[in-house]
């Protein structure tokens, strides 16, 4: 059953390197994704929308994680475990659309940054 977390502002949600055995989805606050881009080693910023998944892909393919989320603000998220997830999206085709969005316009500005 996905559980309601919260986290005060400054709080690591999670580290890179971690196993990736939750996915979450943000509903209150601001949570910022930072990884090291290997070519460059700049560090990259990404601000996580109200509604918006993260610790999707990890989670998915049971990799480490290779970013750090950071709540900003104080935030709530709702957890899910990757089978809860998995059956979730299974039944919610409107939910389901939304992840092809998001997963589509990851692979979009994966290929505008190549």
């Amino acid at each position: 059953m996905p559980v309601e977390r919260k986290f005060t502002s400054g709080s690591i949600i999670y580290f890179d390197h971690e196993i990736g055995d939750s996915i979450y989805v943000l509903k209150s606050g601001r949570v910022d994704i930072s990884y090291i881009q290997p070519e460059s080693g700049e560090k990259i910023v990404k601000t996580i929308s109200i509604g918006e998944f993260f610790g999707l892909k990890s989670a998915i393919i049971g990799h480490t994680r290779d970013e750090v989320a950071e709540a900003i603000t104080d935030v709530v998220t709702i957890e899910f475990k990757v089978q809860e997830f998995e059956n979730y999206v299974a039944t919610n085709v409107e939910l389901l659309k939304r992840l092809l969005r998001v997963l589509s316009n990851q692979l979009r500005n994966l290929g505008i940054k190549v």
